[in-house]
């Protein structure tokens, strides 16, 4: 099946080829190491975290990965030398999302390489906030599809990169909650891991190449749940998980 063009008219044929895309895993896996040599992060798990990653591994939990959003050009990368350390056995089978302009020519084909599925934001598409509505449901019965299907999902909770205060989480974005809630209504194990991560204490010191991240405890996803409850959840864990990282961070760039 060929990919369809990548454009907002053209949605519901993007993501369903999207849904059915597989990753090439050993040119993915290729990719992550690169990028893991390259950004080198340091990587950090809260009391029972690393555990419950063999125990998803047993019940074919998929876990959607929430991180806090720092940079513009170098946040998916980072996370890209994470999952690389933290899941390295599911490399080739997570996916990111990623503003639909970069999914065009030979960048479009190195982020499908990465597991990238193209996003729609009203911000990039004001002539056309209807369209991006429906474009959004579609990506979410998608995502929550791929998750149902045994694969995991990484987001930047916040929508858009922190311009004002990278030690404090911005509002979250009620994204990953319903593609948690579409996988789970659908019969997925799923998991919600927040991912904290620090390049610096402030705008002006961030620097990518020196990521200390905190992984926080997992929360499962349970038939009481709401997009609210979860929000909240995640929100308290994200926000505590970088207090850690740039608590860690600091002591990494003292020592």
């Amino acid at each position: 099946m060929k990919r369809p063009e990548v454009t907002l008219d053209n949605y519901q044929a993007v993501y369903d080829w999207y849904q059915q895309y597989r990753q090439p895993r050993p040119l993915t896996k290729l990719a992550y190491a690169a990028l893991n040599r390259m950004y080198k992060p340091s990587v950090y798990y809260s009391d029972g975290a690393e555990d419950q990653f063999d125990e998803f591994r047993i019940d074919n939990t998929s876990q959607i990965f929430v991180f806090n959003h720092l940079t513009n050009k170098h946040d998916q990368f980072v996370a890209s030398a994470v999952a690389h350390q933290m899941i390295p056995e599911d490399v080739g089978r997570t996916r990111v999302l990623a503003k639909d302009e970069l999914f065009h020519g030979v960048q479009g084909r190195f982020v499908n390489l990465m597991g990238a599925v193209p996003t729609f934001r009203k911000k990039d598409h004001v002539a056309g906030v209807e369209t991006v509505d429906r474009a959004n449901d579609a990506m979410f019965a998608a995502l929550g599809a791929i998750v149902a299907g045994g694969e995991n999902v990484a987001v930047f909770g916040e929508g858009t990169h922190n311009k004002a205060d990278p030690t404090k989480l911005q509002k979250l974005r009620p994204g990953f909650a319903r593609i948690a809630l579409h996988a789970y209504n659908i019969g997925a194990n799923v998991a919600i891991t927040p991912i904290g991560m620090s390049f610096g204490p402030t705008i002006d010191s961030l620097n990518p190449k020196q990521a200390s991240v905190i992984v926080a405890p997992s929360v499962r996803v349970e038939y009481t749940d709401t997009i609210n409850t979860l929000l909240d959840v995640t929100r308290d864990s994200l926000q505590t998980a970088i207090d850690y990282a740039n608590a860690v961070h600091s002591l990494n760039r003292n020592a």
